[in-house]
């Protein structure tokens, strides 16, 4: 046994507590640092989408975990976090277990007048109850999912509006530390009343004859209070390559799902594989009486995958022969 692991075999119960607090506290700060340094937790960016408008909540919040305070109707007495941040990255909070209060205030955009506005979570860390000026917008669960509500009839235009989101970590994870909080970005998103919900992209490739055909499937919303006649308009950037545009109609207050297809020839094609990450973006645009209303972009891979009995295969011909495995 070498002197370092005689030193902590002797060590009190109190003395290795602590050392794994501060083990746990330098860990916490390591992955927010590489979080940063990744992209993965910084502030929310404008979409830079036709029809769509972004403003970040991240940055200062105020917190406690005092039940009293989070009743109260000013934030007197309240802690000071940052958004996006685990209560646990603050040694004051680094074991609690149970609900935390998050809350800011913020006002809407004039700009934004006669749009849909929506407030959209990427994560909350386990459970979350979001309030807006005292009125519950709603619940979540899944600390690693995205979750969101339209708050259009909650807002109050010219004046600040108080977010306060319950997040609680008390759900167990196995042998998983006790992370907590609002995880990752929180954010305000306007649309016009017709927009683009999500485009789904299923590439199949015929790899004996080296093409292949990009299925879209789409699900279109109409918040508004009239119909609506649209057009939907795939396209893979950089190409000639697109479908015929998509007509729908589109009943008020109603989500509608639409689908095309793409074909792609042989030289359009490349595989997508871990050493050679081949990627193509397809851009849609929403358009009502020729007006481009929601555009969205996505980037997506083509490659055929066969699950076997010994494991999950690359498929690089037409043959039962794997590129590789995994």
């Amino acid at each position: 046994m070498n002197t370092q692991s005689q030193h902590l075999g002797s060590m009190s119960f109190s003395e290795k507590k602590r050392n794994r607090i501060t083990l746990m506290k330098f860990a916490s700060t390591l992955l927010l640092a590489v979080g940063i340094a990744m992209g993965i937790l910084g502030p929310q960016v404008a979409s830079g989408q036709q029809g769509e408008w972004t403003e970040s909540l991240d940055g200062p919040w105020q917190f406690t975990i005092d039940p009293a305070k989070a009743t109260e109707p000013t934030s007197a007495g309240w802690d000071t976090i940052s958004v996006p941040g685990n209560w646990d990255t603050l040694p004051a909070y680094l074991t609690h277990k149970g609900k935390g209060w998050y809350r800011r205030s913020f006002r809407v955009s004039s700009e934004w007048k006669g749009k849909r506005v929506r407030l959209k979570f990427d994560a909350v860390y386990h459970d979350a109850v979001v309030t807006l000026n005292g009125v519950e917008l709603g619940t979540h669960s899944g600390g690693y999912t995205p979750f969101e509500f339209d708050i259009t009839e909650r807002l109050v235009p010219g004046k600040e509006n108080t977010l306060t989101v319950c997040a609680d970590n008390t759900a167990g994870r196995g042998a998983w530390w006790h992370w907590g909080g609002i995880s990752r970005s929180v954010s305000l998103v306007a649309n016009n009343d017709v927009r683009i919900v999500w485009q789904h992209i299923r590439a199949e490739p015929d790899l004996k004859a080296g093409n292949a055909t990009v299925f879209v499937e789409y699900l279109l919303a109409n918040t508004g209070k009239t119909p609506l006649s649209a057009k939907i308009q795939p396209r893979i950037a950089g190409t000639a390559q697109s479908s015929a545009s998509v007509s729908v109609e589109m009943a008020p207050l109603t989500q509608t799902k639409v689908s095309t297809q793409i074909p792609l020839p042989k030289t359009m094609v490349r595989l997508w594989h871990f050493d050679r990450p081949n990627l193509l973006t397809l851009e849609s645009t929403l358009s009502v009486g020729g007006s481009v209303k929601h555009s969205q972009s996505d980037r997506f891979g083509i490659r055929k995958i066969e699950v076997k009995p010994d494991g999950l295969y690359l498929m690089a011909n037409a043959s039962a022969s794997p590129a590789s495995t995994a």
